[in-house]
């Protein structure tokens, strides 16, 4: 387990004039490791590899796939919550039949949904392609 604190909350003997502010309750949260494999042993040194709870649970963060042009969201459902008036088809022409109403998944569909300076919800990861 690993604890971790600010140096401001250290104890008063840390310091030479004391530390008024000192609170041994003031950390950050406990962060707990396991042993996850022996990774060198001599006869002087035994060394282990540590691993957080996710790595042993095997959790992927990101948990869903980063696609960088392409919305994953539902139409109207979760995550989109689009409710107003038809907008335009996949290909981002202007419509009036909800029938043709369609989200062509893109930034440029979110927009025309949500306005060009607004809050998106668009699921897509537009930077994505900037890092490598």
């Amino acid at each position: 387990m690993r604890k971790r604190t600010l140096a401001r909350f250290l104890d008063a003997v840390n310091f030479v004039g004391g530390n008024p502010a000192a609170d041994p309750n003031e950390s950050f949260g406990d962060e707990i490791y396991y042993v996850n494999q022996k990774t060198r042993e001599d006869f002087e040194v035994v060394e282990f590899e540590l691993a957080t709870r996710m790595d042993v649970e095997g959790v992927q963060l990101p948990r869903r796939q980063v696609i960088r042009n392409t919305c994953p969201w539902r139409y109207r459902g979760d995550g989109c919550g689009y409710g107003g008036p038809p907008v335009a088809d996949i290909n981002d022409i202007q419509v009036v039949d909800l029938s043709n109403d369609v989200c062509g998944k893109r930034l440029s569909s979110c927009r025309m949904r949500f306005g060009a300076y607004g809050w998106l919800p668009f699921g897509g990861f537009p930077g994505a392609s900037q890092y490598r």
